[in-house]
């Protein structure tokens, strides 16, 4: 008898029939072609002919799930051009291309370091504690003058931030004894950087369980310790160093 996992759809739930047909994936779990059709539509080029085309089957006989397909959308060059010059003039006159518009900047300017989650300050470059974080502990290590790219930065400035990365990436250890850690800048808004203008580094603490259902279903995270009480810690481990 066959696994009877085969002869339902993981998605829908419905039993193959005779008007139902499964496709089988890898793992012996099935889907039908009802949620396939609602899920993806695979649009045919002449010049680009697919291979391993979907095969479905009734009950009892699945077959390997069909190989990914390819898409001809080269209409959406001329759009994707167009979208990222406007982008690229609206980073150029917008929010945070000036120092006064910069929270960093305002923050470095400002004398209260426990308001701005200042860490450390550094002759060309700072540490702070992200004011979202992703988890407890995130740092941002970032250049005290206001520019965007890495190629941007000075000697001393790509030496000393990244020296830092270093120092409070052991920081970060002493401070949670993660299991891991994210190091990395997003350099543009289209590659995640929420304040594209003033380039920052994350070092993020990671642990096997800091993913559960409510980051992935209701897009939120968790975090189970106030700024404060991060900041506090952090700066204390960094004394120790």
């Amino acid at each position: 008898m066959k696994d009877r996992k085969a002869l339902i759809c993981s998605f829908c739930g419905k039993e193959a029939n005779n008007y139902l047909h499964l496709i089988s994936g890898q793992d012996g779990s099935s889907i039908c072609t009802e949620c396939v059709a609602l899920c993806v539509e695979i649009h045919h080029h002449e010049d680009w002919p697919i291979e391993g085309a979907p095969t479905t089957t009734t009950r009892g006989d699945p077959q390997p799930a069909p190989a990914l397909g390819r898409i001809d959308a080269s209409w959406r060059g001329e759009y994707i051009e167009r979208a990222s010059q406007e982008e690229r003039e609206q980073d150029a006159s917008g929010l945070g291309t000036g120092r006064g518009d910069c929270v960093f900047c305002t923050a470095f300017a400002s004398s209260d370091d426990d308001d701005g989650l200042i860490v450390h300050r550094g002759t060309w470059a700072n540490v702070v504690l992200n004011k979202y974080p992703y988890s407890s502990g995130h740092l941002l290590v970032l250049p005290t003058r206001h520019v965007a790219s890495l190629s941007a930065m000075n000697t001393e400035e790509r030496t000393e931030l990244w020296t830092l990365v270093t120092s409070f990436s052991e920081v970060t250890q002493r401070a949670y004894h993660p299991d891991g850690l994210n190091i990395g800048a997003n350099l543009g808004r289209a590659a995640g950087a929420g304040l594209p203008a003033h380039l920052h580094v994350h070092v993020l603490p990671r642990w096997s369980s800091d993913t559960n259902f409510m980051t992935t279903i209701g897009d939120v995270r968790i975090i189970p310790e106030s700024l404060g009480v991060s900041l506090f810690k952090v700066r204390e481990a960094w004394a120790t160093m």
